[in-house]
């Protein structure tokens, strides 16, 4: 019997938090269907893929690059198992599609990403019979000239849509989704070990500065941006034995690193994780946390370790909202709130109390995110090639 094949949308290997959706989902589709294959688009690099340990897809729509075109007309003439020596899989072997594109479809993106990525397909994969699933995350707002009727459009041909958060999920029902599930950003189930390389970060207090934070509000508040980090680091150093900047993401969050750095009268440590994985291991040994990245906020919230975030759309403040941490959002816009959200901040991580009831809410959210595998294992066994 051919083995279930699952194909995973929205993974790009330069986003960590990307890479983390992709390894949660591997494990839990192996410990549900042992011997499943797990594959993502050709596109992503071999190294990247092979660290992973995932299948590639040879893709739907062959003229997305040069390096395809001229592929297409080798790998067209290929068997089945001449492609499975090469790790390959043709689109039309997949059974599932899981869309775990985090945050991709709203205004943000615009109407166009979601077409190139679900749009266009969503017809054939139904055709075809593969099971189509969006898994948990954030969506909206949908006010671009026909985005509403084209997505409410595509999504109502999906088996099973989860939303991340409450305005997600009000955003939808506004479009007239009123299907979707509720279910928690699912990396919450990965529990990685702290590689020993890494012991002397236990306990430790880490910024996580974000890029996109610049995208968002525009390179006019950079210089805010700094200075609110400069003040995070501060409120860290009071309240851990150790403060680290940590790089989430590739070379822009170095230099907003750096940058912060440079602003210190005492330089703080840099860690640059190497791997997704390794990344999550490290904020989740952590004593506190002060996040602009999401994800990493994941990590550490999961983990039991205070957070704090400063954000840039409402997926943050839900995200608290889930774990009980909804008073300890910052907005950039706001410094005259920073002084007394910081040392509300640093009171909260030092309190037993609090981390108690964070380690709580986190079993609660984990237990959240396995009732929405459950739910998807379900709808994947009732698939019409299932046996």
């Amino acid at each position: 019997m051919t083995p279930l094949t699952v194909q995973v949308l929205g993974i790009d290997p330069a986003n960590k938090g990307a890479c983390l959706m992709l390894a949660a989902i591997r494990d839990q589709i192996l410990q549900r269907f042992p011997g499943a294959r797990v594959a993502v688009d050709i596109a992503m690099p071999f190294e990247d893929r092979l660290r992973m340990g995932v299948w590639a897809v040879t893709p739907a729509d062959w003229s997305t690059g040069p390096v395809l075109k001229r592929l297409k007309g080798q790998l067209t003439k290929c068997g089945r198992s001449q492609r499975e020596k090469l790790g390959l899989l043709h689109s039309s072997e997949i059974d599932v599609i899981l869309d775990s594109s985090g945050f991709a479809y709203g205004d943000f993106w615009g109407n166009a990403k979601m077409e190139h990525q679900i749009g266009r397909f969503i017809d054939l994969w139904k055709a075809e019979g593969k099971v189509v699933i969006a898994l948990p995350q954030a969506w909206g707002p949908f006010t671009e000239p026909g985005f509403a009727a084209h997505l409410s459009e595509v999504l109502s041909k999906m088996d099973l849509v989860f939303a991340r958060d409450r305005q997600s999920a009000g955003y939808l029902r506004e479009v007239g989704v009123t299907t979707a599930r509720d279910a928690p950003d699912f990396t919450n189930l990965l529990q990685p070990t702290l590689p020993e390389a890494r012991a002397h970060l236990r306990g430790a207090g880490f910024i996580v500065p974000n890029s996109k934070m610049l995208e968002a509000y525009g390179d006019a508040a950079h210089d805010g941006y700094l200075d609110f980090l400069v003040q995070a680091v501060a409120c860290l150093r009071r309240v851990t034995p150790r403060t680290c900047i940590l790089v989430h993401e590739g070379h822009r969050d170095m230099t907003l690193a750096e940058e912060l750095n440079n602003r210190l009268d005492t330089p703080a440590e840099i860690v640059d994780p190497a791997d997704a994985v390794e990344t999550k291991a490290i904020i989740g040994a952590g004593g506190a946390l002060i996040s602009s990245r999401f994800h990493g906020l994941v990590s550490g919230l999961s983990a039991g370790v205070p957070s704090l975030a400063c954000g840039w759309s409402h997926k943050y403040e839900e995200l608290l909202a889930d774990y009980g941490m909804d008073a300890h959002l910052v907005r950039i816009d706001a410094p005259q709130d920073w002084p007394d959200a910081l040392a509300r901040f640093a009171a909260e991580a030092q309190d037993p109390e609090a981390r108690a009831r964070l380690a709580t809410a986190a079993q609660k959210e984990k237990a959240r995110a396995k009732e929405a595998w459950q739910t998807i294992d379900e709808i994947i066994r009732r698939r019409p090639k299932a046996g």
